[in-house]
């Protein structure tokens, strides 16, 4: 199979003119994660970003990143042979601050409850969240791999801005769900 230079060439060019600093798809696992987290550091530093700046931006990149691989590597999903192709990373600079793009598939029974979560975050005032944060870390009991929900919550402090979501429906009982975090 030949290589094609000109699409290569256009999909450099689209990231550069996006100033997607860094761009991962494929199968995801902890040393994945920290070679991801390893590159994105350096790229960071390289932009002389202010150290509370790339600190937010370490601390979401670290719970997306985890959230991927937790759910990437419970292998519930049959979509054929793309599967351990769809999990997707990006960081990138925009023109008012920097965003981290994640996305991977979700099941859909569990659609309904991550979107109300958003939902929820995204609708609570900056005290409201802390004060969201700190009632679940007092009240809940954390289940298993599933977590109190202090990710979304901790993501939306962090990023002191709404969380644009997206789902996309691959099959009947399974969609992509896409994460953008600006900051």
């Amino acid at each position: 199979m030949a290589v094609n230079v000109g699409n290569i060439y256009g999909i450099h060019n689209t990231m550069l003119n996006k100033k997607i600093l860094l761009a991962y798809k494929g199968e995801f696992n902890q040393n994945i994660v920290n070679a991801l987290l390893s590159n994105a550091k350096l790229q960071m530093q390289g932009l002389n970003m202010e150290v509370a700046k790339r600190k937010k931006l370490y601390n979401i990149m670290v719970e997306c990143l985890e959230n991927i691989n937790r759910y990437a590597s419970e292998g519930f999903f049959d979509v054929g042979e793309f599967t351990p192709q769809f999990p997707l990373f990006l960081l990138g600079q925009s023109k008012t601050g920097y965003y981290i793009t994640v996305g991977n598939l979700i099941k859909e029974e569990d659609k309904e409850d991550l979107k109300g979560r958003l939902d929820d975050v995204n609708n609570l005032s900056r005290k409201e969240l802390k004060e969201k944060y700190r009632d679940v870390i007092m009240n809940s009991v954390i289940a298993g791999n599933s977590g109190a929900g202090l990710g979304i919550i901790d993501i939306a402090l962090k990023s002191e801005n709404p969380l644009e979501y997206a789902f996309n429906n691959i099959k009947d009982d399974i969609s992509f769900f896409v994460l953008e975090i600006k900051v």
